[in-house]
């Protein structure tokens, strides 16, 4: 039978009570079944505690911020290149064809070697040719002989006979031969004869330019 002022079950030594108390060897309390628990640790400051709606403002002038960026880079992106300006053409030229498709590889043709240098119109009638000169003064026109409302011979003398278009030079376009112009009574000018090769246009447009 155990003997008085001992447990049962338990080696003769101090009584422990229920409260925890610190253990001998690890430092570390007992709980009250005398198991070990855990080590007693320093208090940790606890992180400040940050609204919501603070953060939410904060997230917004960041994103804000970024976005004003990226917008100010898209925008100069965006922009487009600087063009150097186009300097004004120093000459007019007048291409005066009924056939459309001929008038158009003779005005493509002018403009592609003369790039800035002169600006071209054409007219498939003669009337419409009078009318564009008189408007505007053309340095040099590209006449074709045969027209569908005017003789281009007729076009010939009221351009001479207008004091506005007497000074244009004359490059006729025709079939026949300066004899034949001669006949028509057209008294000045340059023949080029049909069929002609396109690159002999803005050659010959320089060369009236400059006599």
């Amino acid at each position: 039978m155990p003997s008085r002022g001992r447990e049962i079950g338990r080696k003769p030594g101090r009584l422990l009570d229920k409260t925890t108390t610190p253990h001998a060897h690890t430092g570390a309390e007992l709980s009250p079944r005398g198991r070990p628990g855990r080590r007693a640790s320093a208090a940790r400051p606890r992180p400040a505690l940050v609204s919501p709606w603070d953060a939410r403002s904060e997230m917004r002038a960041g994103g804000s911020e970024a976005r004003a960026q990226t917008d100010g880079a898209l925008a100069l992106l965006d922009q487009p290149a600087a063009r150097p300006r186009r300097k004004p053409a120093r000459f007019r030229i007048l291409v005066v064809e009924d056939d459309a498709r001929v008038a158009g590889v003779i005005r493509e043709s002018l403009e592609l070697e003369g790039e800035a240098d002169w600006a071209v119109q054409t007219a498939s009638m003669g009337t419409l040719a009078l009318e564009l000169a008189n408007a505007a003064p053309p340095d040099v026109v590209l006449l074709d002989v045969r027209l569908p409302d005017l003789d281009g011979a007729e076009v010939y003398r009221r351009l001479r006979a207008t004091k506005r278009t007497q000074g244009a030079r004359i490059l006729f376009l025709s079939a026949g031969t300066s004899f034949d112009l001669y006949q028509r009574g057209i008294e000045d000018g340059v023949l080029l004869r049909k069929p002609f090769d396109v690159g002999e246009l803005a050659p010959l447009v320089r060369a009236l330019l400059a006599g």
